[in-house]
């Protein structure tokens, strides 16, 4: 989404970046409107690193924890911001070891 040397210029497409996610909204096949929620996590010069996470609102399985990453990191060339779309992968399998868990225990009491 940007690479530069401006911190400032690097700041204002993050926080775009993030706006722009946020206020999306997506038409399902029920033709309901679903989108992302999440706050955004200030940027500072002092901070190698900032990353904020949307989640996707929508209750289906197969989508519950679907989220947007919006970034924006420092290196050695300047500051570069990103956008992530990606299925949370770890709260996936935490939720399923959760239940699985569970499920177990009830089983052997």
């Amino acid at each position: 989404m940007y690479k530069g040397d401006d911190f400032k210029e690097a700041g204002k497409i993050y926080k775009n970046v993030f706006r722009l996610v946020k206020k999306s909204q997506i038409k399902w096949i029920d033709k309901t409107f679903v989108g992302f929620t999440g706050e955004m996590e200030k940027p500072a010069e002092t901070l190698r690193f900032t990353v904020s996470t949307l989640n996707f609102t929508l209750e289906d399985k197969r989508y519950k924890n679907f989220q947007a990453d919006v970034e924006m990191i420092s290196n050695y060339s300047g500051w570069e911001v990103h956008l992530n779309l990606q299925q949370n992968i770890l709260t996936t399998l935490l939720t399923r070891d959760v239940s699985h868990c569970t499920l177990l225990h009830t089983l052997t009491m």
